[in-house]
């Protein structure tokens, strides 16, 4: 029980790396809060972990908006009091041919691949230092 009471945003945890990352977290006694923009699979990542008696929360979030990334921050300190780790998981792919990627394709890119994951570093960093 390495994760022994501390709180984990995982996101992109509805499916592949995030959810395995999510679920071996709270096999390892992590709470573990599921920041996914797709419900579904969000809502089932949580059951997976609640199964095993373990302590779950999914939170609907869009990188790309930083209202969202915002949301997920507080909800998850008003459910648990803390962050303590953040695993900046969530990304995705294009797989078009180099020549016929279009600007609205690249805005998406880099929107949720870079822009969501250091906005959501950011939010979760100022957090760790108001808990000092």
């Amino acid at each position: 029980m390495r994760l022994k009471d501390k709180v984990a945003i995982v996101t992109g945890a509805g499916a592949g790396i995030g959810r395995a990352i999510a679920l071996l977290f709270s096999e390892e006694g992590a709470t573990v809060v599921v920041a996914e923009i797709l419900e579904d699979r969000g809502f089932e990542t949580v059951s997976l972990i609640k199964e095993k008696g373990n302590r779950a929360l999914f939170i609907k979030t869009d990188l790309r908006d930083l209202n969202d990334i915002q949301r997920a921050v507080s909800e998850t300190v008003k459910a648990f009091g803390r962050i303590d780790i953040l695993v900046n998981n969530a990304g995705i792919l294009q797989y078009l041919p180099f020549v016929q990627v279009t600007e609205e394709d690249w805005d998406r890119i880099i929107d949720i691949n870079l822009k969501g994951t250091f906005f959501f570093a950011q939010a979760v960093a100022k957090e760790m230092i108001r808990a000092q």
